[in-house]
């Protein structure tokens, strides 16, 4: 019987457990940064239109219609471009919490194995002096004890 062998491969699965931890927190971290953005921009859209609106309610030439059109149709396929990349970055999280939650599992298997080996071996190591003071026990009484 021996004692737990494998320290360096649960230190190995505390590390992957680890930097999975810091590549969750990196990509949720840009997914926080693309939602602001996006939302800055519709933002920035919403204001446009209001500002386009009021405009054409006071009178516009065609050019400048149709530089506020281009101008909102610029806007909508960035947001739209924005809102992929979001959506990119959500399914990133997901593949990452997927991924820690794997090296949580492989760990903990570990170290439950380490817990049931390290409890074996010392029910084994009692088990053994048992033995022997049993063992020590018998060779005295046999001696005619005191």
């Amino acid at each position: 019987m021996r004692p737990f062998r494998l320290h360096t491969v649960l230190s190995y699965r505390r590390t992957l457990e680890n930097r999975a931890q810091e590549r969750l927190v990196r990509a949720r971290e840009e997914e926080e940064r693309l939602l602001g953005e996006t939302e800055r921009e519709q933002t920035r859209l919403r204001g446009l239109c209001m500002e386009f609106e009021d405009k054409k309610r006071q009178g516009m030439n065609a050019g400048e219609v149709l530089v506020y059109q281009n101008h909102l149709y610029r806007m909508r396929n960035l947001i739209a471009q924005k809102e992929s990349e979001l959506q990119s970055a959500r399914q990133e999280v997901a593949r990452k919490k997927r991924e820690l939650s794997q090296a949580s599992r492989e760990r903990k298997l570990l170290e439950k194995l380490k817990e049931k080996q390290d409890s074996r071996y010392l029910q084994y190591l009692e088990d053994k002096e048992k033995k022997e003071l049993d063992e020590i026990a018998v060779l005295f009484h046999e001696r005619g004890g005191i």
